[in-house]
Formats: structure tokens, C-alpha cells, sequence
């Protein structure tokens, strides 16, 4: 959220997350990421998508 003034909507795609929980490592991809604002805190909707058809074999 570096760079993004209080109050500014934003998004970002393609986001890489790591974070250590206690004895799991959590690390991977986010498809996107909204940045919304609720009471001047910032509120964080994550948005993973998936294809909807197969690729052909």
C-alpha cells in the first residue's frame, strides 16, 4: 500500500503474498486486490479468479 494516500481507492493484480502464521508459512499468488476505504481505515478485498473452460489437450 506504499504510495497510496488515505482515502484513495486503488487495485493491484498479480500480488505476491508471504506471511508466517504461528508454525505455517502461507505464500502464493493474488489474482487482485481492491483497496476501499471504511471509516479512514483501508479495507482489502481479495479477488481470486479461475478459468472457466478446459484447455484444449
Amino acid at each position: 500500500m506504499q504510495g497510496i494516500s488515505s482515502g484513495q481507492r486503488a487495485y493491484g493484480r498479480e500480488i505476491s503474498v508471504e506471511a508466517d502464521e504461528g508454525a505455517f508459512q502461507i505464500k502464493g499468488q493474488i489474482d487482485f486486490v481492491l483497496i476501499l476505504w471504511e471509516a479512514d481505515r483501508p479495507k482489502l478485498r481479495i479477488v481470486e479468479c479461475k478459468a472457466s473452460r478446459r484447455d484444449p489437450s
